[in-house]
C-alpha cells in the first residue's frame, strides 16, 4: 500500500511541475478528472486498497477473539482442585480440606472423618492408625470401667482414663481415702468424684452455709470434732446421711434454720459431746436414732419447738452429765428408755409441757447428782420406780403440778 501511495504522489508531483499554461490546464483538468473518475486511482486506492479497514477489522476483531475466548474458555474448564492436594474435586469426596483424598492416611479423629476416601471411617477401616487403649464409660463422667479395656478409636460411651470405681455413678470415680487434716474452708469440691472420705481431724463449719454442709456428701468418718453452730443459712444436714461416726463433740447449736436432722441417720457413735441446743426450728431429732453410745456430755436444751427426744431411742449409755432443759414444747423423755447407765449427772429441768419422765425406767442407778426441777406440768415420778440406788444430791422442786410422788 505504502508503494502505490508513493507512486501515485509521484504522479501527481510530476503533473504539478508543468507551468501554468491553458492548454496545460485543460489537459490536466481532464486528466483528473479522468484519474478521479476513470482511474479513480485516488478512491480506488482509499475504497479498494482497504487496508486500513481490513488491517483494523482482521487484527482487532481476530486478535482479541481469539485470544479472549481461547484462552478464558480453555482455563475455566480444566480440573478443579479447590483444596490443593492434588486431587480434583470429582474423585475428591471433600475438596474443601487438603488432609482428605483417595490415598490419604485413615486416622482416628473425633469427626470420624473418612480421611482416605473409601466410604470406611475409623475403626471400621482396617488401615486406620492412632488407635490407644479405651474403656467403658456407662455413667458418662469421663473415666471408664477398668474392666473394659479395648483397643480402637473411642467412642462416645468410652473413656481414655480406666481408673473408674463406680461405673454406674457420674459422681463417682475415685477411690475412698483419708485425709489427714482438718477442715475449715474449701468445702466446695472436697467430695468431688469420691463415694467415701475420712477426715481425721476436724469439721468446723461455725458461721457456715448449707453449701458447705453440702459438699460434704462423701465424709463417712471425722476423727475429730463437728461444729455446726452459730449458723443462720443452714437449714439441713441431709447430705451427711453417710457419717457414721465423730471422735469428738458433735456441736448442732444455735442453727435457727435447722428443723430436723434426718442427714445423720447412718451416725452411731460420738467420742465427745453431743449439744443440740438454741435451735428455734427443731421439731425432732428422730434423725439421731442410730445413735448408740456418746463418751462425753450429752446437752439437749432451749429447742422451742423440739417435742420429743425419740431419737435418743438407742442410746445405751452416756458417758458424762445428761441435761435436757428450757425445751418448752416437750412432752415426754421416752427417748432415754434404753439408757442403762450414766457416768455424770442427770438433770431434767425447766421443760414446762413435760408430762412425766416415764423415759427413765431403766435406769437402776442414779448418778451422784439428780435434778427434776422447773417442770411445771409434771404430774408423776413413776419412771423412777425401778430406781435401786440414788446418789449423793437428789433434787426435785419447781414442779407445780406434781401431786403423785411415787
Amino acid at each position: 500500500m505504502k508503494t502505490s501511495l508513493v507512486l501515485l504522489f509521484s504522479v501527481l508531483g510530476l503533473s504539478g511541475c508543468d507551468g501554468p499554461s491553458p492548454s496545460k490546464d485543460s489537459g490536466a483538468a481532464d486528466d483528473s478528472t479522468g484519474a478521479d473518475s476513470g482511474g479513480e486511482d485516488s478512491t480506488g486506492a482509499d475504497s479498494g486498497g482497504g487496508d486500513d479497514t481490513g488491517d483494523d477489522t482482521g487484527d482487532d476483531t481476530g486478535d482479541d477473539t481469539g485470544d479472549d475466548t481461547g484462552d478464558d474458555t480453555g482455563d475455566d474448564t480444566g480440573p478443579v482442585d479447590a483444596d490443593g492436594d492434588g486431587a480434583a474435586a470429582g474423585v475428591d469426596c471433600d475438596d474443601s480440606d487438603p488432609a482428605v483424598y483417595p490415598g490419604a492416611q485413615e486416622v482416628c479423629d473425633a469427626d470420624d472423618t473418612d480421611e482416605d476416601c473409601d466410604g470406611l471411617v475409623d475403626d471400621a477401616d482396617d488401615s486406620v492408625t492412632g488407635q490407644g487403649t479405651w474403656y467403658t464409660d456407662a455413667d458418662g463422667d469421663g473415666f471408664g470401667d477398668p474392666a473394659t479395656a479395648a483397643a480402637g478409636c473411642g467412642g462416645p460411651d468410652q473413656a481414655a482414663d480406666g481408673t473408674d470405681v463406680d461405673d454406674t455413678d457420674g459422681a463417682v470415680w475415685l477411690a475412698g481415702d483419708v485425709y489427714p487434716g482438718s477442715l475449715s474452708s474449701g468445702f466446695a469440691g472436697f467430695c468431688t468424684g469420691y463415694a467415701e472420705r475420712e477426715i481425721q481431724g476436724a469439721v468446723e463449719l461455725m458461721g457456715g452455709a448449707q453449701a458447705d454442709v453440702d459438699a460434704l456428701y462423701c465424709v463417712t468418718e471425722i476423727g475429730g470434732y463437728l461444729n455446726i453452730s452459730y449458723s443462720n443459712g443452714i437449714s439441713d444436714v441431709d447430705s451427711l446421711s453417710r457419717l457414721t461416726s465423730v471422735g469428738g463433740d458433735l456441736f448442732l447449736y444455735h442453727v435457727p434454720g435447722l428443723s430436723d436432722v434426718d442427714g445423720l441417720a447412718g451416725l452411731t457413735s460420738v467420742g465427745g459431746i453431743l449439744n443440740i441446743g438454741d435451735d428455734g426450728a427443731l421439731a425432732d431429732i428422730d434423725g439421731l436414732a442410730g445413735l448408740t453410745s456418746v463418751g462425753g456430755d450429752i446437752y439437749v436444751q432451749n429447742n422451742p419447738l423440739l417435742t420429743d427426744i425419740d431419737g435418743l431411742q438407742s442410746l445405751v449409755s452416756a458417758g458424762g452429765d445428761l441435761t435436757v432443759t428450757n425445751n418448752a414444747s416437750l412432752l415426754d423423755i421416752d427417748g432415754l428408755a434404753g439408757l442403762s447407765a450414766i457416768s455424770g449427772s442427770l438433770e431434767i429441768t425447766y421443760n414446762t409441757d413435760l408430762l412425766d419422765i416415764n423415759g427413765l425406767s431403766g435406769l437402776a442407778v442414779l448418778p451422784s447428782e439428780f435434778s427434776i426441777a422447773g417442770n411445771t406440768a409434771l404430774q408423776d415420778l413413776d419412771g423412777l420406780s425401778g430406781l435401786v440406788s440414788v446418789g449423793s444430791s437428789l433434787d426435785i422442786y419447781g414442779n407445780t403440778a406434781l401431786t403423785d410422788t411415787g
